[in-house]
């Protein structure tokens, strides 16, 4: 939620008496206020909970297999509403692979776009993507509109979790057009409300209040109390961010009331976290905690992510403004970890902003601008000007003002930008200041405290001279850096072969690419001459910059010993390629000993004829039908600089219709996790090659796209909540 920061000063006296009425006044009325949330909240779910057991008894009848997975679908959709997402997720997982072993297209669409909501719930926001993404190319070949919308209406929707506003506005704008050719009112007053939730995470209040106005009207009309709630909700927010306190609170009270009747819990819990954000901005902070609180004990039953961090943050925050240091640490600590683990840019930018404070309050001022920098990075991947010109791209296209566009997003940006420089040291002086005036105005003894704070206030100024000074060297040296990381982005994706590409000239195919940073050392390459296509998976000594870097080098090699050399002999295009790379290297002055281990093929389109060669990395071969993988072993010799070379020997493979080959580098199988069978914890093992053929074989009888996501779940499965370790890169082809 965007608010508007407020400079508070409590004396001792009534951070005393606060902590004590708070805290006390929210447990003697804990059992009642939850008693009574409880019965309100209970009532709506007995008609969920009988459809469900309608739903299961019917699984146990004999059913044809289209009408079990239609069944299968409606559980899943049923539990995730029900927040019993792990239940819902196996049930969808059930119907999906029921789906696809019968061909029924529309249940293998319906049960994707339920899973890919769940992922989304969960933060798992990448998978979720690959979801929605099956799915709409599945309803464009149906032509079915309503699902194409609600995909793009899907996907906008968990790029705005990732504060990823330009690439979420393009996606609701294709969902508004098809919804408005449909006269679908449902599915317009839902798109108006997410571009309001963009617009009000710009900081452009008037444009994300019309649009949630817009989505009101509708939604009352169509008499959806669930929605109405969000309305009245968002309405409220915005209310708040322009300082009509008064309204905010009707308004958050209004959503809460129709949130309590359908029973959504969620929406329970985040009501009460906003009307004590705005209780905490007009300094009753009673009023906040024990609302913090009730949507605390609420968000312990449902698995909502964002709002978990959001609620953490302000109690967090409470606590700092008491100058509880202990516990606004405990507060602050979790949702910075909660946040880093569900990638929302947002939520954590907040995270780290409040750890500088709080490490300002410690006197701990180098990790206080650790933080403080870190909080910086993460706000202005949010807000950049890359960002504002693609809004206003996004704008034009569906034909919105494109003045009004521009003033509200520059406008935003300059607020931003200017607070974010003086805001932090201006509401510390001040607030020193005012405490100094009430010092002086006080009793006797309280001149004792009044030199006391006079010399904390001229340390705050010399810290504050310190930090702003640090501040402009390291934003300089963060800016040269992160351009630089930038500009070895674009060279590495200039390199790479385009999607649209690999799908002209190896149709039944994919590529799974996951750089381990910003930019990677493995990178995969594509070329083809007359009816010979070349094709390679190539893992550069290091990742990262470095890693990149070198990537260059050695995809220049490739292109020249094809293109210029007219080499058509895999061994022999590693061979050049190594001198190439060897000369390239030799005009440093430094010893320079980088190379890459590559696995390379030649596919013969005429004959389905495959010549191959391999340095340090092998081809694997699944013929049709057969349930064993065969390996080519490569050359043990990496392509670079070493001593006493040798030829790479180039292989011929006869293949037939339906056989599958597969090349690779090592950061797959090198990729450390596995769950402990005893602790049920990652056990922190490498998966290796074994268990890598065995996937493969048991993914056999997938499409090589369905391949793709399954190998991309059993990876990030795998590694858990460990480091991924390196560049991962994997080509497979069905002849």
């Amino acid at each position: 939620m965007e608010r508007n920061k407020l400079v508070t000063t409590i004396s001792v006296c009534k951070k005393t008496k606060l902590v004590s009425r708070g805290i006390s006044f929210v447990f003697l009325f804990k059992y009642i206020f939850f008693t009574f949330v409880f019965l309100q909240i209970t009532e709506p779910l007995i008609a969920q909970n009988q459809k469900l057991d309608s739903l299961y008894h019917r699984l146990t009848l004999k059913l044809e297999d289209t009408s079990r997975v239609n069944t299968l679908n409606e559980i899943s959709v049923e539990l995730f509403t029900a927040e019993q997402t792990e239940e819902a997720h196996d049930k969808a997982t059930e119907a999906l692979n029921l789906a696809q072993k019968i061909s029924y297209f529309e249940g293998v669409v319906y049960a994707k776009k339920t899973i890919g909501n769940i992922l989304s719930k969960i933060g798992r926001y990448s998978e979720a993507i690959d979801y929605f993404t099956v799915a709409l190319k599945i309803y464009e070949s149906l032509k079915d509109k309503k699902g194409v919308a609600h995909c793009y209406n899907s996907i906008g929707i968990v790029y705005g979790n990732q504060s990823r506003s330009p690439e979420a506005l393009e996606n609701y704008f294709f969902a508004l057009k098809i919804y408005e050719e449909l006269g679908d009112d449902y599915g317009i007053c839902n798109v108006y409300n997410n571009m309001g939730t963009i617009y009000q995470m710009q900081g452009s209040y008037e444009q994300a209040l019309e649009n949630y106005k817009k989505s009101l009207l509708i939604r009352q009309k169509l008499g959806d109390k669930k929605e109405i709630a969000k309305s009245y909700n968002n309405i409220a927010i915005i209310n708040a961010g322009k300082g009509d306190f008064l309204t905010a609170i009707e308004n958050f009270k209004t959503s809460l009331e129709f949130r309590k009747e359908v029973g959504d819990l969620s929406g329970t819990a985040a009501s009460y976290n906003n009307i004590g954000l705005v209780f905490s901005m007009q300094e009753n902070y009673e009023e906040a905690i024990k609302n913090y609180l009730n949507a605390l004990e609420i968000i312990q039953v449902v698995d909502d992510k964002i709002l978990e961090v959001n609620t953490f943050n302000n109690i967090g925050e409470l606590y700092l403004k008491l100058n509880q240091l202990k516990e606004a640490n405990k507060y602050i600590t979790k949702a910075l970890s909660l946040s880093l683990q569900i990638g929302n840019y947002k939520t954590t930018a907040n995270s780290y902003d409040l750890m500088s404070r709080l490490e300002i309050e410690r006197s701990n001022f180098e990790e206080a601008l650790k933080h403080y920098q870190l909080s910086i990075a993460y706000r202005d991947s949010i807000s950049n000007e890359e960002n504002t010109k693609k809004i206003l791209q996004a704008e034009m296209k569906y034909g919105f003002d494109k003045k009004m566009m521009a003033d509200s997003i520059n406008h935003a940006k300059s607020v931003e930008m200017t607070n974010l420089v003086l805001s932090k040291q201006e509401k510390d002086i001040e607030q020193k200041r005012i405490i100094q005036y009430v010092l002086f105005g006080g009793l006797f003894l309280v001149i004792i405290f009044a030199v006391i704070m006079y010399n904390r206030f001229k340390i705050t100024q010399k810290q504050k001279g310190i930090i702003e000074k640090q501040k402009r060297l390291v934003e300089e040296k963060q800016k040269e850096i992160v351009d630089s990381i930038k500009y070895a982005k674009r060279i590495q994706n200039a390199i790479l072969p385009p999607k649209n590409q690999m799908g002209e000239y190896l149709s039944n195919s994919f590529v799974l690419y996951l750089p381990k940073d910003i930019v990677a050392g493995d990178f995969y390459w594509l070329e083809k001459r007359d009816n010979l296509i070349f094709f390679a998976a190539a893992d550069c000594t290091g990742h990262g910059v470095p890693g990149a870097m070198v990537s260059v080098v050695c995809n220049n090699g490739l292109n020249r010993s094809v293109r210029e050399y007219e080499i058509t002999a895999p061994g022999k295009i590693l061979e050049k390629t190594r001198e190439i790379i060897i000369l390239e290297f030799e005009k440093s002055d430094d010893q320079v000993n980088d190379g890459m281990d590559i696995s390379l093929c030649v596919l013969d389109a005429s004959s389905n004829k495959l010549l191959w060669a391999g340095a340090n990395n092998p081809i694997w071969i699944i013929r049709n039908n057969e349930n064993q993988v065969e390996e080519i072993k490569p050359n043990k010799q990496a392509i670079g600089k070493i001593d006493n070379p040798m030829p790479y020997d180039s292989h011929t493979i006869d293949l037939s219709t339906g056989d599958t080959i597969y090349i690779f580098t090592d950061g797959y199988p090198d990729q450390f996790g596995g769950e402990d069978p005893l602790t049920h914890q990652n056990g922190g093992k490498k998966l290796k090659y074994k268990p890598f053929k065995q996937f493969l074989l048991s993914i056999q009888e997938h499409s090589m796209e369905e391949q793709k996501i399954l190998l991309n779940d059993f990876f990030f499965k795998w590694k858990g909540d460990l480091e991924q370790v390196d560049d991962v890169c994997v080509i497979g082809v069905r002849i």
